[in-house]
């Protein structure tokens, strides 16, 4: 581990901090992911669709892809309830298995790979597995029947969510959120459920267009 930490600080990589007495990313990281993110010319086609939706409904858009067993947020609109627009800093995560966005990413993963990331989701959700498990094949059931799925992850908020690809055969999870302050009705899931069908479908036509 020192070898590797010594090699990160030659390389520029970390930083040592005399006042913290330990590492930290050096500003040649921030580089890197402003080069990632100007090399998905995808986003810059998709952004301005997902930001009519979200200014002309007042939801939430994002748009992620897998990391591990996390989903990694390219990009996020959100409209405040100040009616100003704020995007979350790409890079936010969240996990996998209990997440309307990881979930609906997993239905179209190649079979064995879904397998394997199934069994890596097994392991670190151990203790609750049997219920996760459960939720997840719901999702499964509602992606073929509906093509999307939704999952109340945080307290007060819904997601829903349906997986779309670049034309090189990028996988991504799209979703949209709201602020709910009851249960969900099942017409209420239907209706943004479709909105976000035809969002899906109208960024890969954009994709797909150039």
């Amino acid at each position: 581990v020192s070898r590797l930490t010594r090699s990160l600080v030659d390389a520029g990589f970390l930083l040592y901090d005399h006042g913290q007495q330990g590492y930290r990313l050096a500003s040649v990281c921030l580089s890197l992911a402003l080069s990632y993110r100007a090399a998905h010319s995808a986003l810059d086609l998709a952004l301005p669709l997902m930001r009519g939706l979200a200014e002309g409904r007042r939801i939430n858009v994002g748009l992620a892809v897998l990391d591990q067993t996390e989903m990694v947020y390219l990009d996020s609109v959100r409209l405040s309830r100040l009616g100003i627009f704020r995007r979350l800093v790409p890079g936010s995560r969240i996990p996998v298995a209990l997440t309307s966005l990881g979930r609906a990413f997993m239905e179209s993963m190649p079979a064995p790979d879904r397998r394997a990331l199934m069994d890596k989701l097994a392991e670190e959700h151990r203790a609750n597995w049997t219920s996760i498990q459960r939720e997840i094949r719901d999702a499964h059931r509602s992606i073929k029947d509906r093509g999307y799925c939704w999952a109340q992850w945080q307290t007060g908020s819904i997601a829903i969510a349906t997986s779309l690809r670049e034309p090189t055969g990028q996988l991504y999870a799209l979703n949209i959120s709201l602020s709910i302050s009851e249960p969900p009705s099942d017409q209420m899931i239907a209706s943004h459920g479709e909105l976000l069908r035809i969002l899906a479908t109208s960024i890969e036509a954009r994709w797909k267009a150039g």
